[in-house]
């Protein structure tokens, strides 16, 4: 049970492109060939899809966060102008600044420390390692109730995704 959780909202954004239609796919594999192999061109590959990779963060997804793994509300709790100069000052959209802030949370849970500067420097792929790492770092110190806790209110999320 140790590895019961990868990283909630690591799984939760690789998984979602998965359940995009068969024949969404089908229709669009020639452009998808010539598309970029990097997960920010998804759209572009299947232009019904996500506009945006940190799409998926939804307010559910903020919420479950909250209320599972930290209830100081590091997300809901702070001002919207102070959101907005945030976004005004990294040049990123709002749903990418809420990843990246759960993603600082997640590791000041873990007693790391790490500027938002450092985090909108990394690519994609680098975010979901560290977003994997220390979701996973967290979870297995947990207690087992705890633990199953999260898997029943991640089941409870509406999104097409499987428990833990």
């Amino acid at each position: 049970m140790k590895k019961f959780i990868f990283s909630v909202f690591v799984l939760l954004l690789c998984v979602t492109p998965l359940f995009v239609s068969t024949a969404l796919k089908k229709t669009t594999v020639t452009y998808a060939d010539q598309c970029d192999s990097e997960v920010y061109s998804m759209s572009e590959c299947y232009p019904s899809a996500i506009n945006d990779i940190f799409d998926l963060v939804t307010r559910e997804l903020i919420e479950f966060y909250e209320k599972d793994f930290n209830p100081s509300k590091p997300i809901t709790g702070m001002s919207s102008d102070h959101v907005k100069t945030l976004m005004k000052t990294y040049g990123i959209s709002q749903n990418k600044l809420n990843t990246l802030l759960i993603l600082q949370d997640i590791a000041k849970l873990n007693g790391e420390r790490i500027s938002l500067n450092k985090l909108v420097k990394f690519s994609t792929k680098e975010l979901f390692a560290f977003g994997k790492k220390h979701f996973t770092d967290y979870v297995e110190k947990l207690p087992k109730e705890k633990r199953e806790q999260i898997n029943e209110d991640l089941s409870k999320i509406k999104f097409p995704v499987f428990s833990f």
